[in-house]
């Protein structure tokens, strides 16, 4: 991260500001540390930030949170569960294409697995990350960008698109309201 001097109401043009990059996400494991002396922004925390509105494209890895929340979707005991950023490894998606459908891996590695739907012809069938391979079936989504800011996460069911958003209960899977929305930030 760079400081830039930029000038702002709240301050004076001299006054350094740090200014993340759109693309930056600093989670608790990869914070820049700086050691005593180094100016006096040495013991103040880095904020984790999340832009959202970074649209999906294959070779890139994302954080995807759910609407204006900090809460991400993350990799964790087998399944698939929001849950508050932390910058975990768990946390990141590393974007795919096949036949023309994005997918989402969980970080690479040996542990790999895909993000995707428990059954193909169910219009409740939930989220989860089983595959070990991206098929495009069961965990090919294509990505809609709203108006507003953010995107819908949409999976075909029954020749219909349908999005992913949380049932009342809080599980994730494929819905029939239109109202969820995903935030996307790009991490590499």
């Amino acid at each position: 991260m760079s400081e830039l001097s930029v000038a702002h109401p709240a301050t004076s043009a001299k006054d350094p500001i740090d200014t993340p990059t759109a693309t930056e996400c600093i989670g608790p494991e990869n914070e820049e540390r700086k050691t005593p002396g180094e100016g006096d922004k040495a013991s103040a925390p880095r904020l984790k930030i999340l832009t959202g509105n970074d649209a999906p494209w294959p070779g890139n890895s994302y954080i995807i949170s759910y609407q204006n929340t900090s809460k991400v979707l993350t990799f964790e005991d087998k399944n698939v569960v929001l849950a508050e950023y932390e910058g975990k490894a768990t946390q990141r998606w590393a974007c795919h294409s096949r036949d023309g459908w994005l997918g989402f891996a969980n970080d690479p590695g040996d542990t790999t697995r895909w993000l995707g739907i428990s059954t193909s012809d169910q219009a409740d069938s939930a989220l989860v990350a089983k595959a070990v391979s991206l098929s495009g079936g069961l965990n090919g989504f294509c990505i809609m960008k709203r108006p507003e800011d953010g995107f819908l996460i949409l999976k075909k069911v029954n020749e219909r698109l349908r999005p992913i958003g949380t049932g009342p209960d809080g599980s994730l899977s494929i819905r029939s309201n239109w109202g969820h929305w995903w935030a996307f930030t790009r991490i590499s």
